[in-house]
């Protein structure tokens, strides 16, 4: 599963460290515990987080009871109770990096230099 959007004007990748709130050694199966999925049926294999000021985050599981030898069914569940802070719940860091879905070239680049804004501001 590729990460989109409805015309998905950017793309990119994204890493994270799995916060020590819900995990003891940043593993999904700790994290299928702290939302109390039932592990004899799902197996948590990712993580989907979706919007921007009201976002979503899904578990990304496999359904083994709707699993056959051909096809793993994979299901998308919700995690639909308020959390105020669901991201440092999840994340210890996140870092997500975006380019102009046309762009070959800078992808494969790493910056030289780190700077700040207000440094460059033009008035």
């Amino acid at each position: 599963m590729k990460a989109n959007t409805q015309y998905t004007d950017l793309f990119g990748t994204s890493a994270a460290d799995i916060s020590d709130l819900t995990t003891r050694s940043n593993r999904f199966d700790q994290l299928a515990d702290y939302f109390k999925i039932d592990q004899n049926r799902f197996k948590v294999i990712g993580i989907l987080v979706f919007g921007t000021n009201f976002f979503n985050v899904s578990l990304i599981c496999v359904d083994k009871d709707k699993s056959t030898d051909e096809k793993e069914h994979i299901v998308k569940i919700l995690i639909d109770k308020e959390y105020k802070n669901i991201l440092p719940l999840l994340f210890k860091r996140l870092q997500i990096v975006l380019y102009d879905k046309f762009d070959s070239k800078y992808p494969e680049i790493d910056y030289d230099e780190e700077a700040s804004l207000s440094d460059y501001i033009i008035e």
